[in-house]
């Protein structure tokens, strides 16, 4: 899966709203309506993979949508540090759960984090970057914020084709990580309510 606009052609990150910048970042400023599993998802910093494998009864697999050398959206570059359309691996997974898209999850991974034994992040193919995130030493989290997702914002289109169902706003969180002390970025889009 490739992006087909004009401005990809012209090696520009597709437009659109990035991730909002009112975002939220701790349990009292997220909505209070959100259903539990969803508003836990949302907050729990630890290995989201190793949730969805417990909530799915082991049933859970890793689709690889797309992995190429791209310019990020200009929020991630900022974010990681990159200059205007310098690329970095994107690496877009939908997460399935009992055969089902449960989560749509990009990283953008600059040049520079893939050095020395983190080389192999390039070849994860249907595995899931948690298992290195969370199992290795040198992998610190930084930041994470949480965010809706709405039509207009840049990940939407990505959401709404990956999704059992139509829905007029995502939930999602944006998690900067370090790698051996090189930046990371990491977000996951909740496809459904969990409820």
């Amino acid at each position: 899966m490739r992006y087909t606009t004009a401005a990809a052609r012209e090696g520009k990150p597709p437009a659109g709203r990035c991730i909002p910048s009112s975002t939220h970042s701790g349990p009292r400023l997220i909505p209070t309506d959100l259903p539990p599993l969803l508003r836990s998802l949302l907050l729990d910093r630890g290995s989201l993979t190793r949730r969805l494998i417990a909530l799915s009864q082991g049933d859970f697999r890793v689709r690889l949508d797309r992995l190429a050398w791209a310019a990020p959206f200009a929020c991630e570059a900022r974010t990681l540090g990159l200059r205007s359309r310098e690329a970095a691996l994107l690496r877009e997974v939908t997460l399935m759960c009992l055969g089902r898209a449960a989560v749509f999850a990009r990283s953008v991974v600059p040049r520079r984090t893939l050095q020395g034994r983190y080389r192999r992040l390039r070849h994860l193919g249907t595995r899931p970057l948690g298992e290195l995130l969370f199992t290795d030493r040198h992998v610190v989290r930084g930041q994470t914020r949480i965010f809706p997702v709405k039509p207009g914002d840049a990940l939407y289109a990505g959401a709404l084709r990956r999704a059992v169902r139509s829905s007029p706003r995502f939930w999602g969180r944006t998690s900067l990580f370090y790698i051996g002390g090189e930046p990371l970025l990491v977000t996951e889009i909740f496809l459904s309510d969990q409820d």
